[in-house]
């Protein structure tokens, strides 16, 4: 059971539109994260959605603080769930 709670968890992020930084709390396309990291870390760097098992510190494009993506709320604009 505990496996399909996660196979259901990882799905959810990966169809999440925004990201909420845990510092400033603004709600930015994923995108602009992922632009924001890979312009300062280099391209291969995996998207925030991908990386909540790595110690990569994603950098929010809005205050450029860098955070865990585990600690990074997940937001999908379309269904309006937050994970």
């Amino acid at each position: 059971m505990l496996g399909l709670r996660l196979i259901r968890g990882k799905k959810k992020v990966e169809d999440a539109t925004h990201a909420k930084c845990p510092h400033c709390e603004k709600e930015v396309k994923i995108e602009l994260w992922n632009k924001q990291t890979r312009a300062f870390l280099g391209d291969a760097i995996p998207c925030v959605t991908e990386g909540l098992n790595t110690k990569i510190p994603y950098q929010c494009p809005e205050c450029f603080s860098g955070h865990l993506a585990k600690s990074i709320k997940f937001i999908s604009k379309e269904k309006q769930d937050i994970f």
